[in-house]
């Protein structure tokens, strides 16, 4: 059961993708550099994600459904606020999580346990996210629309984009998170990542509104082949200047 917690922590890792333009002379081309590069540098942001993760370890086959929302508002970078919850079913019973970051707190509230740490937004970031958010991809690639790139233009005035990050375009960005989980896999511990395939679609306003991807990951642990696929969608929802986070009302219970 160990091994298994140890499995569905790292798998954890990845499965949170926490996951954040135009005139008629632009170009689609231009329209979606515009949408990834509003991504990137977003202060405020508001996402719902279902994410469908299916595991094989050892010949032990699970699926784990969740829902995860996220919020996040850096707009007063001496004080970003981010909010987090998650629900997810494994072996038939369901796992809540919720978390809720302000004034130098990080307050997390697992299945009714209530904790209240301090600590820096950087450390925060660092601790919630093995978080693969959706700005590390487009990073990956540089803001520049290359070959990988499928992009398609539509009657209603969106558009269709396929892209793929490799192996490598994985590798070279997010070869910290690789490699430090590769390390606590033990000795020959080994972390294998497919290429991926992005759909997102671009809206009429030039905002990425939604994202779907798939992915499979291979894991040796201790000698043990784990075989893990991801199946996501990422609705981002509308932020208006009304954008706001409410704490959760029981705050002073966390300890």
């Amino acid at each position: 059961m160990k091994k298994f917690t140890r499995i569905l922590s790292l798998v954890l890792v990845f499965a949170m993708l926490a996951l954040t333009l135009s005139s008629c002379a632009v170009t689609a081309k231009d329209r979606v550099a515009a949408a990834m590069l509003k991504m990137v540098t977003a202060k405020k942001s508001d996402c719902t994600a279902t994410v469908n993760i299916k595991m094989n370890v050892g010949g032990i086959k699970t699926e784990m459904p969740s829902t995860i929302v996220i919020k996040s508002d850096k707009s007063n970078a001496q004080n970003p606020v981010v909010y987090m919850d998650m629900s997810m079913k494994v072996f038939g019973q369901t796992s809540k999580t919720s978390m809720y970051y302000k004034d130098g707190y990080l307050y997390t509230n697992a299945d009714g346990s209530k904790t209240k740490v301090q600590m820096s937004y950087e450390n925060m970031m660092k601790d919630a996210s093995g978080v693969i958010d959706i700005t590390s991809i487009f990073n990956a690639k540089n803001g520049a629309i290359d070959d990988s790139f499928v992009i398609t233009e539509n009657a209603d005035g969106t558009i269709s984009v396929k892209m793929t990050v490799t192996k490598e375009d994985f590798a070279s960005t997010l070869s910290g998170v690789t490699d430090a989980l590769a390390g606590s896999l033990g000795e020959g511990g080994k972390i294998e990542i497919s290429d991926t395939v992005f759909e997102f679609t671009v809206d009429s306003g030039n905002n990425i509104s939604a994202v779907k991807a798939s992915m499979d990951m291979k894991m040796n642990i201790s000698g043990q082949q784990t075989d893990v696929s991801y199946n996501m969608e990422f609705k981002y929802n509308p932020v208006g200047m009304d954008f706001y986070i409410p704490a959760p009302t029981d705050l002073d219970s966390y300890r």
